[in-house]
């Protein structure tokens, strides 16, 4: 019995393995109570989304807060959290119609930059991870769907009849850093 149990064990850890798992460790969003807010969607499937808020300090801005979109755990479709829906939020855009979302308040005029980690195998022994993003300045008052597309991430601002969110403008850069050991930003 013993080595069924074993054998058992052994199946499902190597079919989580490679069955799109995930676990995000950040902690996640937390609704905004102030009046000026804006409301946000995000696709809850994988990847994982990140919410990064920067701030100016000088001439650029640096990060001040990263956290979880998604489902913090996702084994095998098997969510933490399914879907949370926000009181008088605007219907989904058509690419979000029917998808697991996760629904929040957010703070208005921040910089902010959404983003996923893709990850490449192309062999046993070489992986290629990327970083993907898309950077907007949420409004006050507008609602915005956002989700993971081939090689980005799309910002629908469902308020707006161009549904073209307002982004960072061309001197808005993120001040130049180094990645520490943990994988932390060391501004200087």
């Amino acid at each position: 019995m013993a080595i069924k149990s074993g054998a058992i064990l052994a199946v499902f850890l190597s079919v989580t393995a490679v069955s799109g798992c995930s676990v995000n460790l950040k902690k996640s969003v937390d609704d905004y109570t102030g009046t000026d807010f804006s409301r946000i969607r995000a696709k809850n499937y994988l990847p994982p989304l990140t919410f990064e808020v920067y701030e100016k300090s000088g001439q650029c801005y640096k990060l001040v807060d990263a956290k979880n979109l998604t489902a913090g755990v996702n084994i095998i479709g098997i969510k933490s959290t399914y879907n949370k829906k926000l009181p008088g939020m605007l219907p989904p855009s058509s690419e979000m119609q029917g998808r697991d979302a996760i629904e929040y308040k957010i703070k208005a005029n921040q910089h902010i930059i959404i983003t996923y980690k893709e990850e490449t195998f192309r062999s046993q022994y070489n992986q290629v991870i990327e970083t993907r993003s898309s950077s907007f300045i949420p409004e006050v008052g507008h609602d915005y769907d956002i989700y993971p597309v081939n090689s980005g991430v799309r910002i629908v601002d469902l308020t707006s009849s161009t549904h073209v969110p307002k982004s960072w403008g061309n001197e808005d850069k993120e001040c130049s850093y180094k990645t520490g050991l943990l994988g932390g930003r060391n501004y200087y």
